[in-house]
């Protein structure tokens, strides 16, 4: 069997599970799943005994490292159903005051979300929308449910909040690829959920409100802003923000810039897609929302 666990896959993007040539592992306890947790979110890096212990327990008890030491071996059981009673765990490894998990990114489905992150920005950079927004389905469809669901700890806490909100910024993003593409009409329906589901997001109702003047509903799109504005919206109170009232502004003012499609080929660069980083004044007018400063029209290089 190979030390750098072979066909095995691991799953965090959901329950945690792991797999191996096709066949689904039985993990053990939730604070066993809470462990592959921990190794596989660093795989290939050591954690330390103590972190893990700090990341599985609020409240540590005082035979914390030999139960730590009975899941680590029960892990190596489950993961290595093979190995030789008492060999030294070639998946889950020893590495100096911690363990290690020899696993490769791609058998990791944290590990492929990122790649396709990566290549979405890079293609959105590039002017490639199409491949872009392929590419953050495919990421998004990644989550199968709560990440982490039922492992307990504040580290497994900890990351369920950041991956929802990686996930929240993956389908702005996506959003953002359809709008320049001038497929709003498809995002009406999502958009108006992912709004009231997530109020305190201004990028969400921002969207929303430009999609639904494309489509020829401005006093629909007048009449989310209104919304947003009163009370037990979920926004505390708060008044939208500057971005929101330009925009508001513009669809009152019926601005052209509202209907800009970006035409093939045309990058969304900066480090997420739809950043207007390097967009120019007109198109960046039609994403008021963004708090991003826009660049104007730069003079050709002098050569």
């Amino acid at each position: 069997m190979s030390g750098d666990g072979g066909s095995l896959r691991v799953e965090l993007l959901g329950r945690v599970r792991a797999w191996r040539d096709g066949r689904e592992l039985r993990i053990g306890g939730p604070r066993r799943h809470a462990v592959l947790g921990m190794l596989a979110a660093r795989a290939r890096h050591p954690v330390r005994g103590r972190e893990l212990i700090a990341g599985i327990w609020d409240e540590p008890p005082p035979h914390a490292p030999s139960q730590l030491r009975a899941y680590v071996a029960g892990l190596r059981q489950a993961l290595q159903p093979c190995r030789p009673r008492r060999a030294p765990g070639q998946v889950v490894a020893a590495s100096g005051p911690g363990y290690l998990l020899r696993l490769s990114p791609a058998a990791l489905d944290t590990g492929r979300l990122d790649q396709h992150v990566a290549q979405a920005r890079r293609a959105c950079a590039a002017g490639d929308l199409g491949r872009a927004d392929r590419l953050l389905d495919g990421a998004l469809s990644l989550y199968r449910d709560v990440p982490l669901a039922g492992v307990p700890g504040p580290w497994a806490a900890a990351e369920r909040v950041r991956a929802g909100e990686l996930r929240l910024t993956l389908l702005e993003e996506r959003i953002e690829v359809l709008l320049a593409m001038g497929r709003h009409h498809e995002t009406v329906a999502e958009l108006t959920g992912l709004a009231r589901a997530h109020p305190q997001r201004e990028r969400f109702l921002g969207q929303l409100m430009v999609a639904l003047y494309r489509s020829g509903r401005p006093a629909d799109a007048l009449a989310q802003f209104t919304a947003a504005r009163q009370p037990g919206t979920g926004t505390c109170g708060l008044e939208p923000g500057p971005g929101l009232r330009r925009l508001r502004l513009q669809i009152l003012t019926a601005d052209t810039a509202l209907m800009t499609v970006l035409p093939p080929g045309s990058g969304l660069p900066g480090g997420r897609c739809g950043e207007p980083g390097g967009l120019s004044r007109e198109a960046a007018a039609a994403y008021p929302w963004r708090r991003t400063a826009v660049r104007p029209h730069a003079p050709p290089a002098a050569r």
